[in-house]
């Protein structure tokens, strides 16, 4: 995995006005019962935005335009839920962000994955 600092802050009041933006979007697609599912697990007392390796969202979300329309109306929980666990996958991106923080001496929201790159184009 290739790191570098990129210098960009993040805004905590940026990420919960994103967080109710997606919600509402997410609540028009899929069933009463997984939203609730969802927003459970989001609003869960250990989920917390605090020191979250903002880096792995950028993973999830060039996995999640990867796939077709169709696959990714079927994968939103899935991707919530990943979100929201902090499983392995996220633990190893959080633990690589941290290294490269201190290698290059610089807050942890300014270390950027090389390998994420968003396409230009998004079919939604």
């Amino acid at each position: 995995m290739h790191l570098s600092c990129r210098g960009v802050p993040r805004f905590v009041t940026s990420m919960r006005l994103l967080q109710a933006a997606v919600a509402k979007c997410i609540k028009t697609v899929v069933s009463e019962a997984a939203f609730s599912r969802m927003m459970n697990l989001m609003n869960q007392s250990y989920m917390l935005t605090d020191d979250y390796a903002t880096q792995y969202v950028d993973v999830l979300n060039c996995r999640f335009l990867a796939m077709n329309k169709e696959k990714r109306l079927k994968n939103i929980s899935v991707m919530a839920k990943r979100l929201a666990e902090q499983g392995d996958e996220y633990k190893a991106i959080k633990s690589e962000v941290l290294r490269a923080a201190k290698e290059y001496n610089c807050p942890v929201d300014e270390i950027e994955l090389q390998e994420v790159e968003y396409p230009d184009d998004i079919d939604w």
